[in-house]
Order: structure tokens, then C-alpha cells, then sequence
């Protein structure tokens, strides 16, 4: 989901309450989804991403992953002005 907070009066208090409210609702288990993702646009070239990940879909291994290569693409698209490019993976993902 993305959400344009730039005509908010505060967008970054409005971003700090709306990632509070996101982090308060629950996953359900069987309907899902496990994994939420929330873009919060607070200025003309500013977000908060908020990511909401139930500990069922990833442990500290999988979470430290996507976590580092997040800010590896966000580094790489700030340094160079553009998405960076990823190789492909080197191992399958299992999804049983």
C-alpha cells in the first residue's frame, strides 16, 4: 500500500502515527497476508517504509537478508540516481 502524507500538516508525525496503527493490527494467520508493506510519502523525495513481517514468515537469517538488501538497493539508487541492478540469486528460496 502507499499513502501520499505530503499535504498533512506534520507528514512525519502523520507517518510516525500511521506505522504505530500498522504495527497494532493483527495477522491473521490463516488469510494472511504474513508479510505487509506500507510506503508513506512524506515529502516530493522522501518515504518511511514501514514493513510489518510475522515471525512465522522468517527467521533472524531471512530477516537480516532482506534487510540488508534493502538498504544495499537503496545505497546503490542513491549513489547512482537510479534503481541498482541485482544479479539473480545463487540459491532457490523454498516456499513449502
Amino acid at each position: 500500500e502507499s499513502v501520499d502524507l505530503r499535504a498533512a500538516r506534520d507528514p512525519l508525525e502523520e507517518a510516525r502515527a500511521r506505522a504505530a496503527s500498522e504495527m497494532t493490527r493483527a495477522i491473521d494467520l490463516v488469510r494472511g497476508p504474513v508479510f505487509r508493506a506500507l510506503l508513506l510519502r512524506t515529502g516530493e523525495q522522501e518515504q518511511v517504509l514501514v514493513l510489518i513481517l510475522h515471525h512465522l514468515a522468517g527467521d533472524g537469517w531471512s530477516t537480516s537478508v532482506l534487510v540488508r538488501d534493502l538498504v544495499a538497493l537503496y545505497e546503490g539508487a542513491s549513489l547512482a540516481g537510479t534503481v541498482a541492478g541485482r544479479p539473480p540469486l545463487s540459491r532457490k528460496l523454498c516456499t513449502a
